[in-house]
């Protein structure tokens, strides 16, 4: 973690196999609208509520959806809190 960001985080969101430090957002574009998300501390958060990726894609594409395929991650920028 220390090579990739900077500094290294004990903060963030473990997504199976995937650690996303705090900062990171992610993005689904569905149906031409691109809804976001962000992990905050050890929660990842959309429209104010804590949410699994799993939960976030069905919420937002209104079916069960795979949410490997269908989720972009930003990590976070070097500095980030």
């Amino acid at each position: 973690m220390e090579r990739e960001y900077g500094q290294p985080t004990d903060r963030g969101y473990q997504w199976k196999e995937l650690f996303l430090p705090h900062g990171t957002r992610l993005r689904i574009l569905h149906r031409g609208h691109c809804h976001m998300a962000q992990v905050e501390g050890n929660y990842l958060m959309a429209e104010g509520k804590i949410t699994t990726p799993s939960a976030w894609a069905e919420e937002v594409c209104g079916s069960i959806r795979n949410a490997w395929r269908d989720i972009y991650v930003r990590r976070a920028r070097r500095g980030t809190d």
